[in-house]
């Protein structure tokens, strides 16, 4: 019996919505705990010099469809003005992880109504939502900022494409969230491919509609507005293949990119070849037992893993030699490319593992390797020596600058993370919330 319509129609709307909304606050929950107080208060980056302050100086139908370095960041620029506006200065911060973790939790509920459209499975619809805020990669950076918000959109552009909706305002409603998508998130463009399968079907239009409209303003947003020039040599194949391995496979099953140059320096590269043999095996097992759209999920979503890590890390010329890691210096350098690209490698096995033979010989090596991917991601729950956990605390930084501020007219910098470079300049007038 094929899954791509008969999950769905068996299931019960009413119910069936209410679970996908638990499901989200869950995952903004998990989200959010897996950043200590001082990250949750520390400003990152783009979000303080780019997002947060046009919020402050610019009208909001100004900047909503600003471009920042060559695209268009339509959610976080939102965020950002619903912050500013609804909380005091000093605690824009916390508000923006707050924010940007509800954002997780919602993404992993959307996957999970979508994912009705790929497996029957119930457990496997709440492991494929689960791994939205539980993959190792998320914690380092990823989690709880606005800048990085794009990669969550990126993760649920293959469930938006697979999903059939069964209802016009569905229809209608993930249409708008893949147009938000693909104003947030250029790289959306890489599951057009998988724009085809849905076509024949009227309600399958919207989200497809959403995403193309949106990917032709990013379009127009790339050939108008210049984008920085990466530096360095593009690395040579064999760098980003021992790339992938080091900051994608490996992760998912060691946790903590410490622990996976530790069992590199101890082992060598048989660990990533052994760490790739579930993924191998689990494509064998989709291939041969599932049908539909779960057969074309469970053998597509990690070849775009590849997909999505790879051209990241060409075009950006990463400069790290991941052939050569060293224990004194984990990688973690463009560990945030490894997110997604983790999520769908794990996805591949989720879907498999409805299929396992029911004989102690499959059973018991399933369960390991389940048990094994959820020790890796409470290993890593919390990643020591991120780089918002040295802050600046940024209730600190504007009490600091009050009393640095003479007269509106004053300007004064605020330090974000992760160094000195990320000031934020605000005149002294935006800090007086009186």
């Amino acid at each position: 019996m094929s899954t791509d319509d008969s999950p769905a129609r068996r299931s019960r709307p009413g119910r069936d919505v209410l679970v996908s909304v638990t499901v989200a606050v869950l995952a903004a929950a998990a989200a959010w705990s897996r950043l200590d107080a001082t990250t949750r208060g520390t400003l990152w980056a783009e979000d303080g010099r780019v997002f947060v302050l046009d919020a402050w100086g610019e009208a909001w139908w100004r900047v909503l469809l600003e471009p920042y370095g060559g695209y268009l960041h339509l959610v976080p620029r939102v965020l950002a003005e619903l912050a500013v506006t609804v909380v005091p200065t000093e605690d824009v911060a916390v508000a923006v992880t707050a924010l940007s973790c509800a954002v997780a939790g919602a993404v992993a509920g959307v996957v999970h109504a979508c994912a009705a459209s790929v497996t029957p499975s119930r457990g496997g619809r709440l492991a494929l939502a689960a791994l939205t805020v539980v993959v190792p990669a998320a914690g380092v950076e990823v989690l709880g900022n606005l800048a990085n918000l794009h990669w969550f959109f990126l993760w649920a552009t293959p469930w938006l494409l697979l999903h059939r909706p069964r209802t016009r305002t569905g229809a209608a409603a993930l249409g708008l969230l893949g147009l938000a998508a693909a104003l947030t998130e250029v790289q959306v463009a890489y599951f057009l491919p998988l724009a085809v399968l849905g076509l024949r079907e009227r309600r399958c239009l919207p989200v497809r509609a959403g995403l193309l409209i949106g990917l032709g303003a990013q379009a127009v947003a790339v050939l108008t507005v210049p984008r920085g020039e990466a530096v360095g040599l593009v690395p040579g194949v064999d760098v980003v293949a021992a790339g992938y391995l080091v900051d994608v496979v490996l992760p998912v099953w060691l946790g903590t990119p410490e622990t996976v140059t530790v069992v590199l320096a101890g082992v060598g590269w048989g660990a990533a070849v052994l760490a790739l043999v579930p993924t191998c095996l689990a494509a064998v097992l989709v291939a041969r037992r599932a049908t539909g759209t779960e057969r074309t999920a469970g053998l597509v979503l990690p070849v775009f893993s590849v997909v999505t890590w790879a051209i990241p890390v060409l075009l950006n010329r990463a400069a790290f030699d991941w052939s050569r890691p060293d224990p004194g210096d984990p990688a973690v350098e463009v560990i945030r490319y490894a997110v997604v690209a983790s999520m769908l490698l794990v996805s591949g096995i989720v879907l498999a593992a409805r299929h396992v033979p029911r004989r102690r010989w499959a059973q018991v090596p399933a369960v390991l390797v389940a048990l094994t991917l959820t020790a890796a991601s409470v290993h890593a729950w919390q990643v020591p020596g991120t780089q918002r956990q040295a802050g600046p605390s940024w209730q600190r930084e504007v009490a600091d600058a009050r009393r640095a501020c003479s007269t509106p007219d004053v300007v004064v910098e605020l330090e974000a993370a992760p160094d000195a470079h990320w000031t934020v300049r605000v005149p002294c007038g935006v800090l007086d919330d009186g």
